[in-house]
């Protein structure tokens, strides 16, 4: 996945070309 970051957050662009916010990965990981 790749990294984004936007306004001080970061997030991961998924294979569907979703934002995820890195605080969500995290919790799923």
């Amino acid at each position: 996945m790749s990294k984004v970051e936007m306004n001080g957050q970061v997030y991961w662009k998924n294979i569907k070309g979703n934002l995820v916010p890195d605080e969500m990965v995290k919790e799923t990981a």
